[in-house]
């Protein structure tokens, strides 16, 4: 039975599930521009294949190929498995064309459930709920401040900002170049806003959603209380959690992590009081419970 979890974190933090049922799918992107061309009628398997395969993350490396490698698949593997699905299927959903292609990667990794950790579906867990009904959420935020940092040093998230996107799924299709000359060259402000705008899109996405669908927790209390969150999360998605998984989960949690965030300073705070939006994000995840505006 083809069973599907999404993991929608808000910025580009590297967690995910992982248990004996869940092989771990790094990113995506392709989904929405594949619906947006084709929607729901069939479509050429080969155009479908070829949209996928030209997906890729900003650094040009092909992000479906990365998801075959880790299942197991050599890249000569998975390129005769696609080649097979377009001579047996020359026509095909949308829908029924990834979960082949997802179910491949799932029996390959001798998995159960297959989790896809694309941050950016957080814009489209309205759609990915349509197409499938049982498809459960996970989106776990992290401190605005915080991942403002962490966007503000990556080439992708730059680029974002360059181009005034909100996410890579716009971008992630085809042969495209840096932006070369930029207004501005983005700041941590900018990617504040842009965390905002995210989070506030994920926020909107999620009241569509089955309340047994969506499950939210923070990063903070990830690494405060691990097992415990783990065990929550685990039990909300329908998964097992046995005491070595557990055991399993805070040994990959970074020990160092909590202690950077608790140091960290809010020493500009007139740059984050200036954006309501990031201010009342902050405040409503209790990330800014002493500062005032």
């Amino acid at each position: 039975m083809y069973s599907v979890s999404y993991l929608i974190l808000n910025d580009s933090q590297r967690f995910v599930i992982v248990s004996a049922h869940v092989p771990y799918c790094n990113q995506s992107h392709a989904l929405p521009l594949l619906f947006e061309r084709y929607g729901l009628s069939a479509a050429p398997t080969h155009e479908l294949a070829q949209m996928v395969i030209d997906t890729r993350f900003v650094s040009g490396e092909c992000i479906i190929m990365k998801n075959a490698l880790r299942a197991g698949y050599t890249q000569d593997e998975f390129l005769t498995l696609i080649n097979e699905l377009i001579r047996e299927h020359p026509h095909l959903t949308v829908v029924a064309f990834w979960q082949r292609v997802m179910d491949a990667l799932r029996k390959k990794a001798r998995k159960t459930v297959v989790a896809d950790k694309t941050p950016d579906y957080g814009a489209y867990m309205g759609l990915l709920q349509c197409l499938w009904p049982d498809a459960q959420f996970v989106h776990l935020v992290r401190n605005g401040w915080a991942t403002a940092q962490s966007m503000v040093k990556h080439p992708g998230y730059r680029e974002l900002v360059r181009r005034n996107r909100d996410n890579w799924c716009t971008l992630a299709h085809g042969a495209w170049q840096p932006t070369q000359h930029p207004v501005k060259e983005p700041e941590l402000t900018d990617c504040l806003q842009l965390w905002a705008r995210r989070l506030r899109k994920i926020q909107s996405e999620s009241t569509q959603l089955a309340e047994a669908n969506y499950l939210e927790f923070r990063y903070e209390d990830l690494l405060r209380q691990p097992a415990a969150l783990m065990e929550a999360m685990a039990k909300g998605l329908g998964l097992s959690a046995s005491p070595e998984w557990l055991e399993h989960c805070v040994s990959q949690v970074d020990s160092g992590a909590l202690t950077r965030l608790e140091a960290l300073q809010y020493s500009e705070q007139s740059l984050v009081t200036s954006n309501p939006a990031s201010l009342e994000l902050m405040r409503h995840y209790g990330y800014l419970e002493s500062v005032t505006g």
